[in-house]
């Protein structure tokens, strides 16, 4: 199961473990589901916007997540609105709703954010020790310790474990969600 698990969530590995900030003024953000307490949590998602685009963001939700209260970490000084309404870092929202394509600002900075959910597949979660791909999409000879974590479809974890190394090949598919 692991091994069907992992085969098929590799085809959202790009979307699921990438990294971006919101445009120049505009924090990252991460969401998990409300039961997971630590914005450091393996089972953390960020949004992902396509190069040179700072004004639309995807946030693709695994399967098993209740989109009816996510929560929600960014790091900055000012709050971030979804919609209009205030959330505080460490929160949780019921805004990403999958389907929806919300208006995220902070200070001056304002993007919309497409909410997209996987309809039973299982995924697949990555980090590195530095929390970004940056390093890894700029020498593909450079390496860094992490770990993965594997859901099944209804979002229940099956695997998680730290991973001695980690480092990408090619260049092709750094460029793709």
């Amino acid at each position: 199961m692991v091994r069907r698990a992992l085969c098929l969530a590799v085809l959202l590995l790009a979307v699921l473990t990438a990294t971006a900030a919101l445009g120049e003024a505009l924090p990252s953000i991460r969401v998990a589901p409300a039961s997971v307490k630590k914005s450091s949590s393996t089972r953390c998602v960020r949004t992902w916007h396509a190069s040179g685009d700072i004004e639309t963001y995807y946030l693709f939700l695994p399967s098993g997540w209740d989109t009816k209260k996510l929560r929600l970490w960014y790091d900055a000084d000012e709050y971030v609105y979804l919609d209009g309404r205030k959330v505080k870092s460490g929160a949780t929202t019921d805004r990403l709703r999958s389907g929806k394509t919300i208006t995220a600002s902070c200070g001056d900075a304002t993007c919309t954010i497409k909410v997209m959910q996987s309809a039973d597949v299982p995924s697949l979660h990555l980090w590195t020790a530095s929390g970004s791909l940056e390093a890894i999409h700029q020498d593909k000879d450079h390496e860094e310790t992490g770990s993965v974590t594997v859901e099944d479809a209804a979002g229940k974890v099956v695997m998680r474990q730290s991973l001695d190394s980690f480092r990408c090949r090619g260049h092709s598919s750094f460029d793709l969600p």
